[in-house]
């Protein structure tokens, strides 16, 4: 396994283990190398094509995450609602219960400030938690969130 990062524009191309931050520099032996578009055209464009295709598969991969996320909340189990959150309902449930989409109801609460995404997750704020949500993980199902029936869909 390579790990190496691979900074490109128009005219150059550095391979390098090394992290441009400066603990990188201290605590580690690193190496690069610089290759040039005038000086060979076609490593050059080698380098680029498999650039593209590394941030292709990544993208394809962090897609898929993201789709099986979505699907985890919009199936979250009734059984973990009776449980866990008596008269609480996930995000799926009280979207279909208000007539809404989930993704919907999953934008109002972002506009509303009750969830808020953070590196690609929605979390849940404090004033999702003051207005009754709770994030929940299944083990099979992934996580999700419980709001109360009656959520307040307004800004107080």
């Amino acid at each position: 396994n390579l790990h190496a990062k691979c900074y490109l524009n128009e005219q150059f191309c550095i391979v390098s283990s090394l992290n441009l931050h400066e603990l990188s520099h201290a605590k580690s032996n690193e190496i690069g190398v610089l290759i040039s578009r005038e000086d060979d055209e076609e490593l050059f464009q080698t380098l680029s094509d498999e650039a593209d295709r590394i941030i292709r598969i990544s993208e394809e991969v962090r897609m898929s995450v993201e789709k099986v996320r979505r699907l985890s909340e919009e199936n979250a189990p009734e059984a973990a609602e009776e449980q866990e959150g008596v008269g609480k309902l996930s995000t799926s449930r009280l979207a279909k219960k208000l007539g809404l989409k989930t993704q919907e109801l999953t934008n109002h609460l972002l506009h509303l400030g009750a969830i808020e995404i953070n590196e690609g997750r929605k979390q849940i704020t404090p004033l999702g938690r003051r207005l009754g949500g709770e994030l929940r993980v299944s083990a099979r199902f992934g996580p999700y969130f419980l709001w109360p029936e009656a959520l307040p869909l307004t800004k107080a």
